[in-house]
């Protein structure tokens, strides 16, 4: 009883405030910030995940691919559910294979495949040998009197990924072609073949899902469409962001646009020591430039906060008459469309969406600290000036 109680508050503190989630059909946006920084919000998207699981009725279908799982609420619902007779099926990254509410899951649930119900860890992406299985999906065919429920975003289950940082992710319910797409991308990851160009699309409305590995970069293929104009804005917002070329490129591309008129907001990561999450060569471009502001989402008050990064991977564009969203799980790295099991999710000319992922980005913005130089950083400390392995998606100083 406390525990649902627990769950049922959190999630009206999410729904019932208006930055942090807005509703609209049969979609809300789950917009929150760390727990330093909004400490009465960050747990919405956890919160959300366990309400529904709890009321999922016996012979429904709940699927879960997630790169972090550590959400006691979340796996005591799961678990729930499974012994009521929900199937559970889940695809968990090598990354959080071996946490304690993942073991959990696995001890109640099993490995076995052939079963209804499992837990299973693919070698790499699930989709080939390399990359990560990064997505953050779930999705619930019933939930009370909703059907066909899908979760998508940035956010982890996990404490240690939205405790820290700045996270979104979006319900979409009663949409049985997003639904679809999601359960066979999750089912097709526990098959973990080698499938390097996955690359498929899911459209509803305003709203396309790219997943991958396969495709491009999202942020890259939505800036070749922006026209300078008048009121041309470009918010941008990138947990990190490599200085391999072609990301490079990116970085280069906003600053043409400025240059062109267009006003470019970026908040980016930015620690010294090995956590440099925004490449020194991506910095240089942007810092500085005509149009372009970049802020820090690690600094409040002239020093860095433990507790306290943008973990977003997305941007907002105004241009032309037209809005567009892009949100999900996709990272600013050069090899990642090829190698990771990834979500882009972009929605255009939608109103809604674009206004409540504005007030986000804007209350993030007014949290962060401007960047006016380029920082210097130890050898040691470039490693995102290339394109590498992504580093955690977790404060490890927390």
């Amino acid at each position: 009883m406390r525990l649902a109680r627990t769950i049922l508050l959190g999630v009206l503190a999410v729904l019932l405030t208006g930055t942090a989630a807005t509703a609209s059909a049969s979609t809300t946006y789950i917009l929150t910030g760390s727990k330093a920084q909004e400490p009465t919000l960050y747990r919405g998207f956890p919160n959300a995940v366990a309400r529904d699981v709890a009321a999922a009725p016996k012979g429904s279908r709940i699927t879960m691919t997630m790169y972090l799982l550590d959400d006691v609420a979340v796996t005591d619902q799961l678990i729930a559910a499974h012994k009521r007779g929900v199937l559970v099926r889940a695809a968990i990254s090598r990354a959080a294979a071996k946490s304690a509410q993942v073991v959990r899951l696995r001890k109640e649930l099993g490995s076995d495949k052939r079963k209804p119900s499992y837990v299973f860890t693919p070698r790499a992406s699930g989709f080939g040998p390399t990359g990560e299985l990064h997505a953050k999906l779930v999705t619930l065919s019933q939930t009370g009197s909703q059907r066909y429920v899908s979760y998508f975003g940035s956010a982890n289950l996990a404490y240690t990924n939205i405790g820290g940082s700045w996270n979104e992710a979006q319900r979409v319910a009663d949409n049985k072609t997003i639904y679809d797409g999601l359960v066979a991308y999750g089912l097709n990851a526990v098959t973990d073949r080698n499938q390097p160009h996955y690359n498929r699309t899911v459209k509803a409305g305003p709203l396309t899902l790219h997943l991958m590995p396969g495709g491009t970069r999202q942020l890259r293929t939505q800036l070749d469409l922006v026209k300078p104009g008048k009121g041309c804005e470009l918010r941008v917002n990138e947990y990190m962001w490599s200085g391999a070329s072609s990301t490079l490129g990116d970085a280069r591309k906003l600053k043409s646009l400025a240059a062109k008129g267009c006003k470019v907001y970026v908040a980016i990561n930015w620690q010294t020591g090995i956590k440099v999450l925004a490449s020194r060569e991506v910095l240089k471009e942007l810092v500085g430039a005509k149009n372009v502001q970049v802020r820090n989402s690690r600094i409040v008050g002239g020093a860095i906060v433990v507790g306290t990064y943008t973990h977003v991977k997305g941007a907002l564009f105004a241009y032309g008459g037209h809005k567009v969203v892009l949100s999900g799980s996709q990272n600013e790295k050069a090899s990642g469309p090829s190698e990771n099991a990834d979500i882009a999710a972009v929605r255009r000319d939608d109103v809604t969406a674009y206004n409540a992922y504005n007030g986000f980005f804007g209350r993030q913005w007014a949290k962060s600290a401007p960047m006016t130089k380029v920082p210097s950083v130890s050898s040691a400390a470039r490693s995102m000036d290339r394109d590498e392995v992504d580093p955690p998606e977790t404060d490890t100083a927390e």
